[in-house]
C-alpha cells in the first residue's frame, strides 16, 4: 500500500502543511508519528468553555438562592418571626399581642386569623377577670363567715369578712386546723361528725358550733359545707380537693332565743321562775331519779291578807308588795334552793338535800319570819303587813309525779290555813285533800 493511502497520510495530505505550520505532532493508530492538524490550545478550548458554563450556572444558582432567601426573609421570614414572637409573648408573658398583616397573601390571611383569635381570647380573659373580681368581692364582703378547708380540715382560704369579724390576721389562720378556732365541744363535733359526713355525702348544713374570736369572745355559728363539685360526692376522698364552708353568725339570734326562753319561764313581775319553769324543774328531778337519791322538800306558800292590800291600795301597791316579798324570800333561801311564783299570791320552793322534816320546817319558818317587817306600799308612806301559810311535803320514791308532789304540799298549806295562818304544816297521809288542785303544765 502506498504511503498516501494510509489514514495518517491522507490526513496529512488533506490538511496540507497546516500541521507543520503549527508544529503539532502525533501518532497514528499504528503508532506511526504524525503531526496534529490544530494547535494544542485549540484542542483545550471546548473544555474551558464547559467549565465557564458550569461556573456561570453555579453563580446563577447562588444568586437565585440569595434572591430567594432575601425574598423569603422579607415575604415570609420576617412576618413569621413577628408571629412567633407574638405567640411567645402570649404564651409566656400572658399578653395577647397582635402582629401586622399589610398585604393579601395567604400568610397575611393567617396572621389576621391569629389576630382575631387573640382579640377573642383577650375578650374572654377580660370577661373572666371581671367575673372573678365580682365573685371575689361577693366572697369577701358577704356578711357570712366563708372559708375553704382541705380534706384534712385545714384552712386554705378565708374571706375578709371572717377576718374582720374574728379579729385574726390572714397569716394567723391560713394552714391552721379549724379545730384550733373552735371550743372543745365544737372541735369534737367537727372531727367526729362533720368531717365523716362530708366524706360520705359531700355536704352538711346548719350544724351548731362555737367559734372563738381572737379577743376570747365566743360566737354561736351555724356551719354548712359542701365538697368542691357534685362529681366528687360519690368519689373517693382523694379526689375531693377542698371543701367550701360558710358559717352564719347566730350569736344575736341565740341571745334573742335565750331571752325569749327566759321570758317564757320567768315571772315578769318578780323575776322569779314561773309555773312553766317549775314544771320543767320538777320533771327533771323525777327524770333523773333525784327523789330516790336525796331528801327533797316542797314548800307551797300562800300569802295571808294580800287580797285586802290589793283591794284597798290598788294593783300598783299589790305589785310592790309581791316584788318586795320575792326579794325577801330569795334572801332567806339557800343558793341551791329553787323558788317560783306560780299564781297571784302563791309561791313554791323546792329544797334539796334537807336533813329531815325538822330541816324543812326550819326553812319554812325562816320565810314566815322574814315577812314580819312592814312593807312600804309606795303611796303617802303607807305600809302594809303580810303573812304566809306554808305547806310542806317531803318527797320519797312513792311519789310518782310532780303534780302529785305539788298536791301534797297544797294540802298541807290548807291545813296551815285552818290552823290560824302565819304558820306551816307538814303533809301527812291522813291530811285532808285541798279544795284546789294546782296542775303543772305538761313538759315535752
Amino acid at each position: 500500500m502506498s504511503e498516501l493511502h494510509t489514514p495518517c497520510a491522507r490526513n496529512h495530505v488533506r490538511f496540507g502543511g497546516a500541521a507543520q505550520a503549527f508544529g503539532a505532532t502525533g501518532f497514528c493508530r499504528n503508532n506511526s508519528p504524525w503531526r496534529h492538524p490544530w494547535p494544542i490550545d485549540v484542542i483545550k478550548q471546548p473544555a474551558q468553555d464547559r467549565a465557564n458554563a458550569f461556573l456561570l450556572a453555579g453563580i446563577g444558582l447562588a444568586l437565585a438562592a440569595a434572591v430567594n432567601a432575601f425574598g423569603f426573609h422579607f415575604i415570609v421570614g420576617k412576618p413569621l418571626g413577628h408571629l412567633l414572637d407574638a405567640i411567645r409573648k402570649s404564651s409566656f408573658d400572658g399578653r395577647y399581642v397582635r402582629t401586622e398583616a399589610k398585604d393579601n397573601s395567604e400568610f397575611a390571611t393567617l396572621t389576621r386569623s391569629f389576630n382575631a383569635l387573640q382579640a377573642k381570647q383577650d375578650q374572654n380573659v377580660r370577661r373572666l377577670q371581671r367575673t372573678h373580681e365580682a365573685l371575689s368581692e361577693i366572697y369577701n364582703t358577704t356578711p357570712t363567715l366563708m372559708l375553704t378547708l382541705s380534706m384534712e380540715g385545714h384552712i386554705t382560704h378565708t374571706s375578709t369578712f371572717l377576718l374582720e369579724t374574728t379579729g385574726y390576721r390572714r397569716n394567723e389562720i391560713i394552714d391552721a386546723p379549724l379545730t384550733k378556732f373552735l371550743d372543745a365541744r365544737s372541735a369534737v363535733t367537727l372531727t367526729t361528725q362533720i368531717m365523716p359526713l362530708l366524706l360520705n355525702t359531700g355536704h352538711v348544713r346548719d350544724i351548731a358550733l362555737r367559734l372563738k374570736c381572737k379577743s376570747g369572745v365566743e360566737m354561736d355559728v351555724l356551719f354548712s359545707a359542701a365538697a368542691r363539685s357534685p362529681e366528687s360526692v360519690s368519689a373517693t376522698a382523694e379526689r375531693k380537693k377542698w371543701l367550701f364552708c360558710a358559717m352564719s353568725d347566730v350569736t344575736l339570734l341565740k341571745k334573742a332565743e335565750h331571752n325569749l326562753r327566759q321570758v317564757s319561764i320567768t315571772d315578769h313581775l318578780t323575776g322569779l321562775a314561773n309555773r312553766a319553769d317549775l314544771s320543767r324543774y320538777m320533771n327533771d328531778l323525777f327524770a333523773e331519779d333525784v327523789i330516790s337519791q336525796e331528801r327533797v322538800a316542797i314548800l307551797f306558800i300562800d300569802l295571808d291578807n294580800f287580797k285586802s292590800i290589793n283591794d284597798s291600795h290598788g294593783h300598783a301597791a299589790g305589785d310592790k308588795v309581791l316584788t318586795d316579798i320575792a326579794e325577801r324570800f330569795v334572801a332567806n333561801l339557800r343558793t341551791n334552793d329553787y323558788i317560783a311564783r306560780i299564781g297571784g299570791d302563791e309561791f313554791a320552793v323546792v329544797c334539796r338535800n334537807v336533813k329531815n322534816e325538822a330541816g324543812a320546817i326550819l326553812a319554812a319558818e325562816r320565810l314566815i319570819e322574814c315577812l314580819k317587817p312592814a312593807i312600804a306600799l309606795g303611796a303617802e308612806n303607807a305600809e302594809g303587813y303580810v303573812s304566809a301559810s306554808i305547806g310542806i311535803a317531803l318527797l320519797n320514791a312513792r311519789v310518782r309525779s310532780p303534780n302529785a308532789a305539788l298536791r301534797m304540799a297544797d294540802s298541807a298549806m290548807y291545813q296551815a290555813k285552818k290552823s290560824g295562818r302565819n304558820t306551816c304544816a307538814v303533809w301527812k297521809q291522813s291530811a285532808t285533800p285541798s279544795r284546789k288542785v294546782p296542775v303543772l303544765p305538761d313538759q315535752q
